[in-house]
């Protein structure tokens, strides 16, 4: 699931099985197989604590750390690139996502 963690894995396990339940969807063999993956549910889980723990370097590297995993008060962003005549913008956690997906999120103002 898109934004979710391991942590969320029993909740989502519980819908499922509630809709299966209700017979609002089938109850299909990969199911079955899956909820019983317990290699698989580790593998998760260490794929999620890395990419957490590389998301989390990478807001120190961008001066952000305090505004997502300490006080959640603004800093001032480091700025590696220093541009003529534009404004860095930033816009919180957008930005944060934006750079870990695209490597940029400097907008230029005229």
């Amino acid at each position: 699931m898109l934004h979710s963690t391991h942590t969320d894995e029993p909740r989502f396990i519980q819908l499922i099985d509630s809709a299966i339940a209700r017979k609002e969807v089938d109850l299909l063999p990969a199911w079955t197989k899956e909820k019983k993956d317990e290699q698989g549910k580790k593998k998760r889980k260490r794929a999620g604590e890395k990419e957490a723990k590389e998301a989390e370097e990478v807001a120190r590297e961008m001066g952000v750390w305090d505004e997502f995993y300490g006080s959640g008060k603004a800093t001032e962003k480091k700025d590696k690139k220093k541009k003529k005549g534009g404004k860095k913008v930033s816009f919180g956690f957008l930005t944060f996502s934006f750079v870990l997906c695209f490597g940029s999120a400097e907008v230029e103002l005229e």
